[in-house]
């Protein structure tokens, strides 16, 4: 799309910014797992946000960020930075799950989803989170951000703020 994906314009302000903005209206602490663009990344981050470096990032794929992500914690939201923002109150009902959860609109899977440690598995989660989420219960919600994504400007501008 011409630049990285959490430092296009979302209503005024970076994707990514955006994203932390919604987790702190949540009430949540706030990891973010950066790789490409790291120092343009880094400095629209507020001070209290916890960064994680992908040093791999050009030869490992997203499973391998989640994971980095998610060491050290006992559950987390996996919020991708090129889908629309969620609402705060989705934010918060997804954190309060039990165990892990997938957000669902109408019937379809979105993100973030909520993993958390489970006995006899293997933590962090290998591989691709849908496949490890795939018994995870559904959480219906009223917010079609959670279904949506950022992969092309048309996706961009259909999602936009104010649009």
């Amino acid at each position: 799309m011409g630049t990285p994906k959490g430092l296009l314009s979302w209503g005024g302000r970076p994707l990514l910014s955006a994203h932390v903005e919604a987790a702190h209206a949540a009430g949540l602490r706030v990891r973010v797992v950066l790789g490409a663009a790291d120092d343009a990344h880094r400095s629209v981050l507020p001070a209290d946000v916890e960064v994680v470096h992908n040093l791999r990032w050009a030869e490992t794929d997203m499973a391998e960020s989640v994971a980095l992500g998610l060491e050290g914690l006992a559950a987390a939201l996996v919020m991708p930075v090129d889908t629309p923002v969620p609402r705060p109150d989705t934010l918060r009902r997804l954190a309060d799950q039990p165990g892990c959860a997938v957000p669902t609109w109408q019937g379809r899977d979105g993100h973030p989803v909520r993993v958390a440690r489970m006995p006899r598995v293997r933590w962090p989660p290998e591989g691709r989170l849908d496949a490890w989420l795939r018994e995870a219960p559904r959480v219906p919600v009223d917010d079609p951000a959670v279904a949506g994504n950022l992969n092309t400007p048309e996706s961009l501008r259909t999602w936009l703020p104010g649009r």
